[in-house]
């Protein structure tokens, strides 16, 4: 049986689209050198940062959205000074304050962000294919998403953009998948999702009943996906493009 006509693509943001330049602990050493003079191990602060994040997002989960008390930019402010307490920094002047704020502030630029290479002739190949094909972004991020994504020149080619912050619900709960086809008017059948996550984007859009690659550019494919690519540009040869 033929596989249904595509009319329907959506694509995970980071790490799918777009990754940050460097390390965030390379960010993060520079804003605390820029207000302190202190200079800090980037490695340290990287691997603090990991835990950080990790131990905030089990405890207020979709950057905070879901506590009365927190929002992210509160949010992110405690990841910033759990890392950078946690990586040895001493705060004796007041310039965490400072320091969370221009880091918030940093990482809504683009300066902070790059565009994987194959996105380009991705986006290319859905554009110029058909006009019925839309391309949408499901994405676990926060208020700025938007913003970033218009300062790197890529907002004009979606025609929509899911933010779970903004949406109040996060991957892998399937109801970001269901919006975007009541968005699109596909079918489950008519419409793929790929990402870099197992759980929260191949088989959340499979369980939601959408098609699904699971994007893996680097390291070993493990059991469970049946759709594999190693690049955006490979992953279309699964999409029934018209």
């Amino acid at each position: 049986m033929a596989a249904a006509t595509c009319r329907l693509v959506t694509l995970d943001v980071t790490g799918t689209c777009i990754k940050v330049n460097g390390s965030v602990g390379s960010h993060y050493v520079r804003h605390v050198y820029r207000h302190t003079g202190v200079k800090l191990d980037e490695k340290t602060v990287e691997k603090e940062f990991r835990l950080q994040f990790k131990e905030m997002d089990r405890d207020y989960p979709n950057f905070g959205c879901y506590s009365a008390s927190m929002n992210c930019k509160m949010w992110w402010d405690t990841v910033v000074e759990k890392t950078l307490r946690g990586s040895g920094y001493v705060d004796n002047t007041n310039n965490m304050v400072n320091i969370c704020h221009s880091l918030y502030t940093d990482f809504s630029t683009k300066q902070c962000w790059s565009i994987y290479d194959d996105l380009w002739p991705f986006i290319k190949r859905i554009k110029n294919s058909s006009k019925t094909v839309k391309l949408g972004a499901i994405s676990n991020f926060d208020e700025r998403l938007e913003t970033i994504l218009e300062g790197l020149g890529l907002r004009e080619f979606f025609d929509f953009v899911l933010v779970s912050y903004n949406e109040r619900t996060h991957k892998p709960h399937p109801r970001l998948f269901y919006k975007a086809l009541d968005i699109s008017k596909a079918s489950e059948l008519e419409a793929w999702h790929i990402g870099n996550d197992y759980v929260r984007d191949y088989q959340a859009a499979t369980s939601a009943g959408l098609n699904a690659v699971l994007l893996l550019r680097e390291g070993e494919v493990k059991e469970g996906p049946n759709n594999v690519a190693r690049t955006l540009e490979t992953a279309l040869d699964f999409l029934n493009i018209p």
